[in-house]
């Protein structure tokens, strides 16, 4: 895995054990002194996207042994329950409840419809998601799903200013082509007037 990858998810990680700290969620004795949080892992790894997600649960795996080696909160490890969500939607809320009773007290998902159908579960149990994608459901109104990015329309007026601002021979602006997931105006082309 590349250097800034493993950088980039070994600190995410470490988020969400300080988090469940935090909260005081998901601790077991593991051993003397030890303290064991179980975090869930939600993703597609057989069915449509699970190629492409397949790099996210290698790098969870290898994040998750990096941070049990280094210990960066002495006396804390972490164990990582996953659950093959298939990219089907009918699977992400029997894998909520799979997660939470194989002791998961943070879910990971870098799938944006497993927060935004988790959100209200997340909200009644007290139970933190993790998510890599963002979208206005998640985010709008706040509540215990925690995005690592920003919202996709958001960061697209940013850029479309950012752009025109740098453009060569501006009064002339770009054209920009954005596309995303589940996001309605991201399906468009978006064109500078």
């Amino acid at each position: 895995m590349k250097d800034i990858g493993k950088k980039a998810v070994t600190c995410f990680l470490v988020i969400a054990l300080v988090t469940a700290f935090c909260f005081g969620y998901g601790c077991g004795n593991g051993g003397e002194g030890q303290k064991t949080i179980v975090l869930g892992l939600m993703t597609d790894m057989t069915g449509p996207s699970g190629s492409f997600y397949a790099s996210v649960l290698y790098a969870v795996q290898d994040a998750t042994r990096y941070v049990n080696e280094e210990e960066p909160i002495p006396g804390a490890r972490i164990k990582i329950e996953i659950w093959d969500e298939r990219s089907d939607a009918s699977r992400i809320i029997p894998g909520y409840e799979w997660l939470k009773h194989r002791g998961a007290k943070v879910i990971l998902s870098p799938q944006p419809e497993v927060p935004e159908t988790l959100k209200p579960f997340a909200e009644r149990d007290k139970v933190p998601v993790f998510t890599w994608a963002s979208s206005e459901v998640i985010i709008q109104p706040p509540g215990w799903v925690f995005c690592v990015n920003a919202n996709v329309p958001d960061m697209m007026q940013s850029l479309l200013k950012y752009v025109s601002g740098q453009w060569p021979n501006y009064p002339i602006r770009p054209k920009i082509a954005y596309v995303g997931w589940s996001i309605t105006p991201c399906h468009s082309v978006l064109h500078s007037r």
